[in-house]
């Protein structure tokens, strides 16, 4: 499984982007102070930055993939 993930932003959250072998794409939001284990599930509210970011990892998941072929 490949993984990528943002550094720690100043509210002290960053993404998480999975890629299984089923070509499953597993997104998470991780926070420092453990408030992601607060609700269950976790519903995300992702700001234009965070999609964008979303986006560009899905696209170079995408093309690994491709390239493992």
């Amino acid at each position: 499984m490949k993984t990528l993930e943002t550094k720690y932003d100043k509210h002290g959250w960053k993404i998480i982007v999975k890629r299984s072998k089923e070509n499953n794409y597993h997104i998470y939001l991780r926070s420092k102070d453990g408030n992601h284990k607060i609700h269950k599930p976790f519903y995300l509210r992702l700001s234009e930055k965070n999609v964008n970011t979303i986006i560009k990892f899905i696209r170079e998941l995408k093309l690994e993939a491709k390239k493992t072929k």
